[in-house]
C-alpha cells in the first residue's frame, strides 16, 4: 500500500518541481531579464500599436523642429550676406567722401587763382587810376599856360598823347584776350578732372570687385582644413553605424531561426531537452542583446562628445561676433565723424558761394545801369585809340587837366566845345572822387578778405587733421572687416558640418526605425517585453539628449537676439545724438544766414551810394567769369544731391534689416513654443514608462512567489491554494489577480488528474490481487 502511494503522489507533484537544471536556468533567466510574464495577444498588440504611433509623432515633431532649425540658419546665412552688401554699399560712399575732399581743394586752389587774377585787375587799375592823375596835371598846367601857339604845341602833344592811350588799350585788350584764354583752358582742365573722376569711380569698383574675389583663397584653405576634419568624422560614425547594423541584423536572423524551431517542432510538454534548449537559446540571444544596447549607448556618448564640441565651436563664434559687433561700433563712428566734416566743407562752400553771388549781383546792377543803348563800331575806336598817344606820367596827366581848363577860359571855342569841356572837367572829377571812395573799400575788403584767408586756412588744417584721423580708423575699420569675414566664413562652414551631423542623425533615425521594425515581428516571445523597455529607455535617453540639443540652440538664438536688440539701441541713441547736433548746427546756419543777410543788405546800401556811371571791358569779362564758376558751382550741387540720395537709400536698408530682426523673434518665440510642447510630451511618455516599470516589477513578485513555492520541500495543494489567495489579497492590480487565478484553476485540474489516475490505479491493484 505505501508503494501504491508514493507512486501517485511522486506523478502528481512533477509537474509542479522540476529538476534542479531547470531552476537553475530559470534562475538566471530571472536574474538576467527580470521575470517571465504572461500577458495577451491582443492587450500586446495594442501596446505595441500605442507606442509605434507615439514613436512616430515624436519622429515627425523631430523632423519639423530640424526643418525649422534648418530655416533659422537660412536666415542666419541671409543676414550675414546682407551686412556683407551694406558693407560693399558704404565703402563707395567712403569714396566718394574722399573725392569730393580732393574736389574741394582743386576749387580751393581755383579760387586762390581768381584771387590772384583780381590783384592782377586790381595792379591794373592802380596804373589807370596813376594816369588818370597825370591827366589831371596836365590839365592843371594847361590852364595856367594860356598862350595861343603854345596851344597848337599842347594839341599836337595831346594826339601824341592819344596815340599812346590806343597803344595802351591795345595792349590792355590783348592782355584781356589772354585772360580769356586762360579762363578756356581753365574749364578745359575742370572737364578733364570730371572725367577722370568719373573713370576712377569705374576702375575702383573693378578693383573691388578684384578684391572681394581676391580674398577667397584664405577661407579655402580654412575650409579645406575644417572638412578633412568633419571627414574623419563622419567617416568614423559611418563605421560605427555600420558595425552595429551588422549586429543587429545577425540577431535578428538568429531569432528568426529559433522562432522557425520554435513553430516547426513538435515537442513534448515533458521533453526536458528541448526546454533546456530554448532557455539557452533565449539566454544568448538576451546576452546578444545587451551587448547591442551597450554599444548603442557608447555610440549616443561619442554624439554626445560630438555636439560638446560643436558647442564649444558656437560659443567660438559668438565671442567673434561680439568682437565684429564692437569693430561695426567703431566703424559708424568714423563715418559719423566723416558726414560731420563733409557738412562743415559744404558750410565753407555754401559761404564762399554766397559772397560770390553778391559781388555778381551787385556788379550786374551796376552794369545794367552804366550799359548805354548805342555804341561805336569797334574797328573805328581801335582805329581812333592807335593814333593817341599814351601818358607818360601822371603829372602829364594834371597837365591835361590844367590845358582843359585853359580851353575852356580860351575864346575860339563854341558855347558847345565850352560845355563839352565842362563836361569833361566834371567827369573827371567825379572819376576822381569814385577812385578815392574806391581805394577806401578795396582797403576794408583787403582786411576783411585777409581774416577770412587767416579763419579758412584754421579750419582746413582741423579738417586735415580730422581727416586724417578717419583715414587711420578706416584702414583699422578694413584690417577688421578682412577678420570678419574669415570668421564668417569659418561660420558657414561650422554651420555647414552642423547640418552634416543633423543628416546623419536622420539617417540613424531612419535606421533605428528599420531595427524597430525588424524587432516587432517577434510577436510571440513574452521574454521580449524587457528588451522593449531597455528600448524605449535608450530612445528615451536620446530625446533628452535632443531635447537639450534643442535648448542649448534656443539658448544661443536667445543670447544673439539680446546682442542684436542691444546694437540696436546703441544705434539709436548715437542716431539721437547726432539729431540734436545737427538742430544746434540748424540754429547756428539760421543765425548765421540772419547776420550774412543783414551784412549783405548794407553791402548793397553801401554800392548803391557809390554806383559808377561806366565800366569797363575787364569787369565786364569778370562777370563772365564769375558766370562759368557758378555752372561748376551748380554742378558740384548735382553731387551733393547725389550723396543726400545715396544716404536715404542706406536709411531704407538698415529699416528693412530691423524688420527682418523683428521676424526672426517672432519666429524664436514660435521655436519655444514647439520646445515647451515636446517637454510636456516627453513627461507624459516617462509617465508611461514609469508604469509599465510598475508593471514589470509586479510580475516580477509574481515569477518570485511562484518561485518560492516550488523551492519548498514540503508541498501539498492546501498550502499553495493558501499562499496564492494570500498573495491575491496582497496585489492590487487586476492583471496579477488574473494571473493567480489562472494558476488556482491550473492546480485544482491538476490535482483532479492526479486524483483520478489514483483511483485506476488503486483499481488496477486490487484487480490483479484478486
Amino acid at each position: 500500500m505505501t508503494s501504491t502511494c508514493s507512486s501517485p503522489s511522486s506523478s502528481g507533484y512533477g509537474t509542479l518541481s522540476k529538476n534542479n537544471a531547470v531552476r537553475n536556468m530559470q534562475k538566471q533567466q530571472n536574474s538576467v531579464f527580470g521575470s517571465s510574464t504572461m500577458m495577451s495577444k491582443e492587450d500586446y498588440e495594442r501596446d505595441r500599436i500605442r507606442w509605434q504611433q507615439k514613436l512616430d509623432d515624436t519622429s515627425k515633431r523631430l523632423a519639423d523642429a530640424e526643418i525649422v532649425n534648418s530655416e533659422m540658419n537660412q536666415i542666419k546665412a541671409e543676414l550675414n550676406k546682407k551686412i556683407v552688401e551694406m558693407e560693399r554699399i558704404q565703402r563707395p560712399l567712403i569714396e566718394q567722401n574722399r573725392r569730393l575732399t580732393e574736389r574741394n581743394r582743386i576749387l580751393q586752389n581755383e579760387m586762390k587763382h581768381c584771387e590772384q587774377k583780381l590783384c592782377h585787375s586790381q595792379d591794373d587799375f592802380l596804373t589807370l587810376k596813376d594816369d588818370y592823375e597825370r591827366l589831371v596835371k596836365d590839365n592843371q598846367n594847361l590852364k595856367e599856360r594860356r598862350a595861343f601857339p603854345e596851344k597848337l604845341e599842347e594839341l599836337d602833344r595831346y594826339r601824341n598823347q592819344v596815340l599812346e592811350y590806343s597803344k595802351c588799350i591795345t595792349a590792355l585788350r590783348q592782355a584781356g584776350l589772354e585772360k580769356d584764354r586762360r579762363y578756356d583752358l581753365l574749364v578745359q582742365k575742370f572737364k578733364r578732372l570730371r572725367k577722370c573722376i568719373s573713370s576712377r569711380k569705374n576702375g575702383e569698383t573693378e578693383e573691388d570687385r578684384q578684391s572681394s574675389f581676391g580674398g577667397s583663397d584664405c577661407s579655402a584653405e580654412s575650409s579645406i582644413s575644417l572638412n578633412t576634419i568633419t571627414e574623419d568624422l563622419n567617416e568614423a560614425l559611418d563605421k560605427d553605424i555600420e558595425n552595429g547594423y551588422q549586429q543587429i541584423a545577425r540577431e535578428g536572423e538568429q531569432l528568426r531561426r529559433t522562432l522557425s524551431v520554435l513553430k516547426t517542432g513538435e515537442y513534448a510538454l515533458e521533453d526536458d531537452q528541448l526546454l533546456r534548449h530554448q532557455l539557452i537559446c533565449a539566454q544568448t540571444t538576451i546576452a546578444q542583446q545587451q551587448v547591442v544596447i551597450e554599444q548603442q549607448q557608447l555610440q549616443s556618448e561619442n554624439t554626445m562628445e560630438l555636439l560638446d564640441s560643436i558647442a564649444r565651436l558656437q560659443d567660438q563664434v559668438m565671442e567673434q561676433r561680439s568682437k565684429m559687433e564692437s569693430m561695426e561700433a567703431e566703424l559708424i563712428e568714423s563715418k559719423e565723424m566723416n558726414e560731420l566734416l563733409e557738412f562743415q566743407i559744404l558750410e565753407n562752400k555754401e559761404n564762399m558761394e554766397h559772397e560770390f553771388e553778391e559781388r555778381q549781383t551787385l556788379r550786374e546792377s551796376v552794369s545794367k545801369d552804366t550799359m548805354t543803348d548805342s555804341w561805336i563800331n569797334e574797328e573805328d575806336e581801335c582805329t581812333f585809340l592807335s593814333q593817341m598817344s599814351p601818358l607818360s606820367d601822371f603829372g602829364e596827366a594834371c597837365n591835361r587837366k590844367c590845358e582843359l581848363i585853359n580851353l575852356r577860359r580860351s575864346a575860339s571855342l563854341n558855347i558847345k566845345q565850352r560845355e563839352l569841356v565842362q563836361q569833361m572837367l566834371t567827369y573827371i572829377e567825379h572819376l576822381e572822387d569814385q577812385l578815392l571812395h574806391l581805394k577806401i573799400d578795396t582797403e576794408q575788403k583787403m582786411y576783411q578778405f585777409a581774416l577770412k584767408e587767416t579763419e579758412s586756412a584754421t579750419k582746413i588744417q582741423d579738417l586735415e587733421e580730422q581727416v586724417e584721423q578717419s583715414y587711420s580708423k578706416q584702414k583699422k575699420k578694413n584690417d577688421l572687416q578682412m577678420e570678419v569675414e574669415m570668421l564668417r566664413k569659418r561660420e558657414v562652414e561650422l554651420d555647414s558640418e552642423k547640418q552634416m551631423l543633423n543628416g546623419e542623425v536622420n539617417r540613424m533615425s531612419k535606421e533605428m526605425g528599420k531595427l524597430r521594425y525588424l524587432l516587432q515581428q517577434k510577436d510571440e516571445q513574452l521574454t521580449l517585453q524587457g528588451d522593449k523597455g531597455s528600448e524605449q529607455e535608450g530612445r528615451i535617453a536620446k530625446m533628452k539628449t535632443e531635447m537639450q540639443c534643442c535648448m542649448d540652440e534656443n539658448n544661443e538664438l536667445r543670447c544673439q537676439i539680446r546682442k542684436h536688440t542691444e546694437s540696436l539701441q546703441q544705434f539709436e541713441e548715437i542716431l539721437a545724438k547726432k539729431e540734436e547736433e545737427m538742430k544746434l548746427l540748424e540754429k547756428k546756419n539760421a543765425r548765421l544766414q540772419v547776420e550774412h543777410g543783414t551784412a549783405l543788405d548794407e553791402i548793397q546800401r553801401l554800392k548803391e551810394d557809390i554806383r559808377p556811371e561806366i565800366k569797363t571791358d575787364l569787369e565786364r569779362r569778370f562777370e563772365e567769369y564769375r558766370y562759368r564758376l557758378s555752372c561748376a558751382l551748380k554742378t558740384v550741387h548735382e553731387y551733393e544731391d547725389e550723396i543726400s540720395k545715396l544716404r536715404s537709400r542706406v536709411a531704407k536698408l538698415e529699416s528693412e534689416r530691423q524688420e527682418r530682426n523683428d521676424d526672426s523673434v517672432v519666429e524664436l518665440e514660435q521655436i519655444r513654443e514647439y520646445s515647451e510642447q515636446l517637454e510636456e510630451q516627453f513627461t507624459a511618455q516617462v509617465g508611461i514608462i514609469e508604469a509599465l516599470k510598475r508593471k514589470i516589477m509586479q510580475q516580477k513578485a509574481l515569477t518570485d512567489f511562484l518561485w518560492s513555492l516550488t523551492e519548498s520541500d514540503e508541498l501539498s495543494f492546501a498550502k499553495v491554494e493558501d499562499n496564492l489567495t494570500r498573495f491575491k489579497l496582497s496585489q492590487q492590480d487586476e492583471m496579477d489577480c488574473q494571473l493567480t487565478d489562472a494558476v488556482q484553476k491550473l492546480l485544482r485540474l491538476v490535482s483532479a488528474n492526479c486524483s483520478y489516475s489514483y483511483e485506476i490505479k488503486k483499481k488496477a491493484l486490487t484487480t490483479t490481487v484478486t
